[in-house]
């Protein structure tokens, strides 16, 4: 009974993780290299120690950049770090926020359980499968202003074998022009 329930679970979370807008390959230069850096830091297949990511190699990442710590085991996390390019698209700082805990108080309650689950789906598939997970999805910035989110979260270690820590990015592009939204 426990197997079956087991794939159950696996199956409810895969097809969670399709309808959410999880992808296979990053579609997005930024992802893309945000996934080559966190293999180029996996050493013999292990997943990278938080103190192998050296911001210097990053730092034109640095304001779409997500850290977080892990907490009851993958059930939550706890944002350390929310980058200055999301906290102006967003329109909060989410540092120190609760994953579970996002949606923005302008949002529907709808939007607000649909943005949670996306980020807590993605990020629990993260940090359960030990690997990168990219998503691309819609969102909307403001009343008028329609994008493309892709984002990027991977497992990180804290001097342990465990995953102590993830480390994500998230960049939107215009639907209307197709540009990069940057960072004012």
């Amino acid at each position: 009974m426990q197997a079956a329930a087991s794939k159950q679970d696996i199956r409810l979370h895969q097809m969670t993780a399709l309808g959410i807008g999880l992808t296979i390959e990053p579609e997005l230069d930024e992802i893309a290299d945000l996934n080559r850096y966190w293999h180029s830091k996996c050493v013999e297949g292990v997943i990278p120690d938080r103190s192998a990511i050296n911001p210097r190699d990053i730092v034109r990442h640095m304001p779409y950049l997500i850290i977080a710590d892990v907490f009851e085991g993958g059930a939550d996390f706890r944002i350390r770090l929310f980058g200055t390019a999301l906290t102006q698209l967003i329109g909060e700082n989410r540092t120190g926020k609760w994953l579970s805990e996002f949606g923005g108080a302008a949002a529907s309650p709808e939007d607000r359980a649909r943005i949670r689950g996306r980020w807590l789906v993605m990020t629990q598939r993260a940090f359960e499968m030990r690997e990168p997970v990219m998503l691309k999805a819609q969102m909307q910035a403001d009343r008028s202003q329609f994008l493309t989110a892709h984002a990027f979260v991977a497992p990180l270690r804290n001097g342990a074998s465990e995953v102590a820590q993830m480390i994500g990015a998230m960049y939107a592009v215009s639907h209307v022009t197709r540009e990069r939204w940057a960072h004012r």
